[in-house]
């Protein structure tokens, strides 16, 4: 039996930000093995969190302060049987999770503004609100024994059914003011269509996997899963619905062996697969009546005071989703594909003697059918287009200078979006890289592991901004909706950095004692440069310059420290007494910069987190 608790508080200090945001984890994992016979073994796991830290919605609600607390809970239990010669191995688990998510509102404001290139998309901001989440799990899987048939195979399969669900109920439905680099811009005023929102996913999934050693120096593995999912939410006329197989193939080569005993050796591999992707509950809530839906106003701010009264709320812009309002606003395309990642893999290993080991690994991906929002009732006809000069990447050499097109939208066209959630034609993804690695042990105390990754990532992210819930091509966002969140969308995503390299070291010192360092570097994250367009009739908006990739903040590196050691107990326990360094050197590289044109462009907004020291307590029993 294994019991194991954790609890820390932090506070959280940013520079827009009236003094520090506490946060605090607390957390009580268990685990227990029961022997029932020489073949059986039952496995029961359980696992209860509390977190509480600042909520994404508190520029919206609450100054600044707004504080979230969540819980989950988590139990597992699994049967597995080991059974002797000649019968089939299976296991059996079954599975429970639960999360509840509550942002303590406090007092609302009852006209709210927000800054949208530090705050994010209002959409964003809104979709923050009291939440229930649920997922149920049933496996069996089973591996026969066929080595009185062959001793080529081995095959593997298994059945699993999953259920989750989700409850939303409605957060605070004032107007929000929505300021683009301190110019106001509009008012989005959110509501709701029911007392709550609940969405619902079924997935049946089975799969046959198969080893197969097809000579000494060959192997293969084949495989192939089925899914079928269903997803659909309570009070909406149609859902989601997806069937398909997932194949996957990879070979072994061991091309050399050298050596006294053999322990040398060079192997190839390569590998092709097809996965999936999950269904996001988040996808059913468009065509959902009781889901928040929104009216977007033009902000007259006619005082210049950025602050919103009721007076300067303008014509009717836009409708967002993702509800479905009256009914028409938004929809799901009956012929939504599922989305999927294509991936390929090659590379070599090479075990030079026992104790250094070489890997290098190229891979290429390829993600399609990505889901996105398109809006059919305002297209980019809807617009009327002009042009003004950018100076382009190159701020000094005129050679890449540009002219830059902004999306007027035409009043006649006011308030006649309407989005369906479909799979865009012009949006992939893709993600090429190679990473090598490293290993070796010097005597029996040193060890050494280093690794390097170059990659580069091309996709269209869900929103003009270079965070992480903007700048990802998995989010359903704004680039299909506005088009003027769609120039030079394509770009480097959040989630690739370009060049990273990772050495970490371990040293088992005498008296018990182990010290162990972590260095590491990672380009800087990509971004593109905004230009602000006022004047538009639908309000201020920011546009790409180039896109994201073209230039990037500084790099980072940190060197990180361990030092442990462990006192021996009676009766076989152990308490151990551990520091922890985290960026030894104090380095305060940028980390983020302010990315509009003007006199302040590039200058930094946030540095690398300071040196800080951890001592941990450890007791095992």
């Amino acid at each position: 039996m294994l019991v194991a608790g954790t609890w820390t508080r932090s506070n959280h200090d940013a520079p827009d930000e009236a003094g520090p945001l506490p946060s605090s984890v607390s957390s009580l994992f268990t685990h227990l093995v029961y022997t029932a016979s020489p073949h059986d073994e039952v496995r029961l796991i359980s696992s209860i969190q509390r977190t509480r830290h600042p909520s994404g919605a508190g520029t919206r609600f609450g100054g600044g302060k707004l504080a979230q607390t969540d819980r989950y809970f988590h139990l597992q239990s699994t049967w597995e049987r080991r059974p002797t010669t000649g019968q089939p191995a299976w296991s059996a688990t079954a599975g429970l999770q639960s999360g509840h998510f509550e942002p303590q509102w406090g007092v609302a404001p009852e006209y709210a503004v927000t800054e949208r290139l530090l705050d994010g998309p209002v959409p964003e901001l809104a979709s923050q609100a009291r939440a229930r989440r649920r997922k149920w799990t049933l496996r069996v899987s089973g591996e026969p024994d066929l080595r009185s048939w062959t001793t080529r195979h081995s095959v593997r399969g298994g059945l699993s059914l999953d259920h989750t669900s989700a409850k939303t109920w409605p957060g605070p439905s004032g107007p929000i003011g929505e300021l683009v680099d301190g110019l106001p811009a509009r008012v989005w005023q959110y509501s709701y269509g029911g007392s709550f929102s609940r969405w619902g996913q079924t997935t049946l999934t089975a799969y046959v996997d198969d080893r197969i050693v097809i000579s000494p120096r060959i192997s293969a593995q084949a495989a192939v899963r089925f899914d079928l999912t269903r997803g659909s939410a309570e009070n909406a006329p149609s859902g989601i619905g997806w069937a398909g197989f997932s194949p996957r193939l990879s070979l072994r080569w061991k091309w050399a062996e050298f050596g006294r005993n053999g322990e040398g050796r060079v192997t190839f591999f390569a590998g092709l697969a097809r996965y999936p992707h999950q269904l996001p509950l988040s996808h059913l809530a468009f065509g959902d009546p009781t889901a928040a839906q929104g009216l977007v106003y033009r902000w007259n701010d006619i005082n210049v005071d950025r602050a919103l009264q009721p007076a300067e709320i303008g014509p009717l812009v836009a409708r967002v989703g993702p509800g479905a309002g009256d009914g028409s606003t938004t929809s799901i395309d009956p012929d939504l594909k599922r989305p999927y990642t294509d991936e390929a893999v090659f590379g070599w290993e090479a075990r030079l003697s026992d104790s250094l080991t070489l890997r290098l690994t190229a891979m290429a991906r390829r993600d399609r059918n990505l889901v996105g929002a398109l809006n059919v009732g305002a297209p980019p006809s809807s617009y009327a287009v002009s042009f003004i000069p950018d100076r382009g990447v190159d701020w000094l050499d005129p050679i890449d200078d540009r002219l830059l097109p902004v999306y007027n939208r035409l009043p006649s066209s006011f308030g006649q979006d309407r989005y369906v959630l479909t799979n865009p034609s012009d949006n992939p993804a893709e993600y090429d890289g190679f990473e090598i690695v490293g290993e070796k042990r010097f005597a029996n105390r040193w060890q050494l592991l280093a690794g390097a990754t170059a990659g580069r990532s091309r996709g269209q992210g869900g929103y003009r901004g270079f965070e992480a819930y903007e700048n990802d091509h998995g989010l359903v966002g704004e680039a299909f909706g506005w088009p003027n969140a769609a120039t030079h969308g394509r770009g480097r995503l959040f989630f690739e950095r370009g060049y990273v390299i990772k050495m970490s070291g371990t040293y088992e010192a005498p008296r018990q004692t182990r010290v162990s360092a972590t260095a590491r570097y990672q380009d800087g994250q990509h971004f593109s440069r905004l230009v602000i367009a006022p004047g538009l009739n639908q309000g201020t908006e920011a546009i790409r310059a180039f896109e994201s990739g073209r230039s990037r903040f500084t790099f980072t590196h940190t060197i990180d420290v361990r030092v442990e050691k462990a006192f021996g107990l009676p009766q076989g326990r152990r308490y151990s007494l551990i520091l922890d360094v985290f960026n030894l050197m104090n380095k305060a590289n940028q980390v983020e910069e302010r990315v509009v044109t003007g006199p302040a462009y590039r200058s930094g907004t946030a540095v690398q987190p300071p040196r800080s020291i951890h001592l941990i307590g450890r007791l095992d029993f």
